[in-house]
């Protein structure tokens, strides 16, 4: 990319930050920031699931999570029939994966949907049904992780760093994880910025048909998400919000080990 190509991509970054920023103080972006209020620390002292797509997900019993606020992100919808129920909170931070299935997502219904304001092209909220969130895609201020989600959310390496700054904002105090395997089989170069589906296999992912032929898919880079996940495990355990790994198997050790299905044994 040469200097004058470097410059027009910076200019259209900060002119479509700009854009999005000055959408929250239209009419429509008030109404949103009011349904976000509303909703701001609901959830106090309670606890969340957040899950993942990586294939250890289909180990554990999901039927126990029927009853629990969850959050499910990206294609995770493609075994919401067979878990047997729909996730509380629906999360896409991923522009190639809004603009990959951007239909399918949109028809999703039954879960409250969260979604950066950049991606409102692609991903339509209807009213009541969620809210959008001012997203800062800025890499250059990685590792960043926002306590307050009325002014914006970091990006953060990957979706998951999203939701437990959107469970923060919810108020939930024990925030556990499963289903985050931290862990990839990539074929050619990991250092592609974009993926065919070739080079990403979907044994990678909790479905079959989770990567489609001939989608492009960012390259996962474990490093970086590391360092997302560490930001995010510093400023909540200031804050007194726990994070837990309920994941069976898997690479990520950043948060403390818990045994999942001990998670829901009755007291006597």
């Amino acid at each position: 990319m040469n200097i004058l190509s470097k410059i027009e991509s910076r200019i259209t970054r900060h002119s479509n930050f700009l854009k999005n920023w000055l959408w929250f103080y239209t009419l429509n972006g008030i109404k949103n920031k009011f349904r976000m209020k509303a909703i701001q620390g609901k959830f106090r002292g309670k606890r969340c699931f957040i899950i993942g797509n990586g294939p250890s997900l289909l180990k554990s019993d999901l039927t126990f999570l029927k009853d629990e606020v969850t959050f499910a992100s990206n294609r995770n919808y493609l075994i919401w029939k067979d878990m047997g129920f729909i996730p509380t909170f629906f999360t896409v931070e991923d522009a190639l994966v809004a603009q990959n299935w951007s239909e399918e997502i949109n028809d999703i219904k039954g879960t409250f949907k969260i979604f950066p304001k950049d991606l409102s092209s692609s991903l339509k909220i209807d009213i009541g049904e969620g809210f959008y969130v001012n997203f800062v895609r800025d890499q250059k201020l990685f590792p960043s992780f926002s306590l307050n989600l009325l002014d914006k959310a970091f990006w953060g390496g990957t979706v998951t760093v999203f939701n437990l700054q959107l469970a923060y904002f919810l108020g939930f105090t024990d925030i556990y994880l499963i289903g985050i395997d931290h862990n990839y089989n990539v074929k050619g170069s990991e250092g592609s910025v974009k993926l065919n589906s070739d080079q990403l296999n979907s044994d990678n992912y909790i479905h079959p048909s989770y990567m489609e032929k001939d989608k492009l898919m960012y390259s996962p880079n474990v490093n970086r998400m590391e360092v997302g996940y560490l930001k995010a495990n510093e400023v909540l355990s200031k804050e007194q919000v726990n994070v837990y790994n309920a994941t069976i198997g898997g690479k990520l050790e950043v948060f403390e080990r818990v045994d999942y299905d001990k998670l829901f044994l009755k007291s006597n």
